[in-house]
């Protein structure tokens, strides 16, 4: 195993690549890890990979390219070269923020992933392409979401492009050996509460923090739908689990939360945390659309995007294929760890960056 080699794309700027990549090396011990950085993260890459333990910055290697460029960005020869030594790729790269611009998630989501099968089309000794997209992928419908569902998001442009990049990974599965991962929203660390940015639940988190006191927090219209989020870490292990898995290529799997809570649940525990009442009356049933309306809505970064949307349908995914997998194993329930991400959620407040505004939820 010492000669295979793992392309990574998405280092360092995204924060799954960067769980990933420690992940790889610590499962694979013999393995090596080829990063594609683009030149503007090679000093910040640097950095980050000098934290890694001893033994894993060796068998870490930058090559400077960018995952939307035609070819990576590398040479002929480089890109032949690279080919020749890739055995397995995982493709993390994706714009995951709703504020970026239309045009840029469209190149990286959907043109870097053109780009990632092109490449993987030439690596003669390919293994596995491990594609780590999302649950949102899959549309924006009610109801019963099973693994090998596909349809495209009508509300939500950034999905609409994670729904293209798998379409692209489908229409490759027949000559190509895929395995595609679906996490739920991702929220913090489990252990540490910690996110890179306020997102996903943390925006409802930061909402429910910035209420005021004498001000009666309302419930949603569909408090009985629920709020499927996982934490970053269980994510990554479960994904890296599932492509170590030999039978899974050819398969797309649903990393959810099984025992997820209510939207009414996850509202009562966070107001109970921050000391405040228990949500009480009811949001109007057009909260969401209004909501979206808000003058700088599309700023919000994708996760928390997605959590607006998520308030507006009752959807359930079904997980059939990674059950087969992971078997008993299940996420930590949120209300395990939902104290560490209010704790975390305080922390961020006190620093200079921008905390969301209860008038989100109002």
């Amino acid at each position: 195993m010492s000669d295979r080699e793992t392309l990574l794309t998405g280092f360092p700027s995204n924060e799954l690549a960067r769980r990933v990549l420690p992940r790889l090396l610590e499962s694979n011990r013999g393995g090596r890890v080829i990063a594609l950085v683009p030149e503007r993260f090679v000093d910040h890459a640097n950095e980050w990979l000098s934290a890694l333990p001893n033994g894993q910055r060796e068998r870490t290697r930058i090559v400077v390219g960018d995952v939307a460029w035609m070819d990576l960005g590398l040479s002929g020869r480089e890109y032949l070269e690279l080919a020749d030594r890739v055995h397995t790729i995982h493709h993390c790269a994706a714009v995951t923020y709703s504020g970026a611009p239309f045009e840029m998630a469209e190149r990286v989501n959907v043109g870097g992933t053109f780009e990632v099968l092109e490449f993987a089309r030439q690596a003669k000794g390919l293994e596995r392409l491990v594609h780590w997209s999302t649950l949102m992928a899959t549309g924006d419908t009610a109801g019963l979401v099973r693994e090998d569902a596909l349809v495209a998001p009508r509300s939500n442009p950034l999905a609409l492009t994670r729904f293209r990049a798998e379409r692209l990974i489908g229409k490759a599965r027949e000559e190509l050996p895929i395995t595609v991962l679906r996490p739920a929203m991702l929220v913090g660390d489990s252990r540490t509460g910690r996110l890179a940015r306020i997102e996903g639940a943390h925006l409802l988190i930061s909402a429910l923090l910035n209420a005021p006191r004498d001000l009666p927090i309302l419930r949603p219209a569909n408090g009985d739908a629920l709020l499927q989020v996982v934490p970053i870490d269980y994510a990554v292990e479960a994904g890296i689990r599932i492509a170590h898995t030999e039978n899974s290529l050819g398969r797309t799997y649903h990393i959810i939360d099984r025992d997820a809570l209510t939207l009414d649940a996850t509202m009562a525990a966070i107001a109970e945390l921050l000391g405040k009442p228990p949500p009480r009356g009811a949001l109007p049933p057009l909260f969401t659309n209004a909501v979206l309306r808000l003058p700088g809505i599309d700023r919000l970064a994708h996760a928390q995007r997605s959590l607006l949307d998520e308030l507006g349908r009752d959807v359930e995914y079904d997980d059939r294929n990674a059950k087969q997998v992971l078997g008993s194993e299940a996420c930590p329930p949120l209300l395990s760890y939902l104290s560490k991400l209010v704790a975390h959620v305080e922390r961020e407040r006190k620093t200079d960056r921008p905390v969301p505004s209860y008038s989100l939820l109002r």
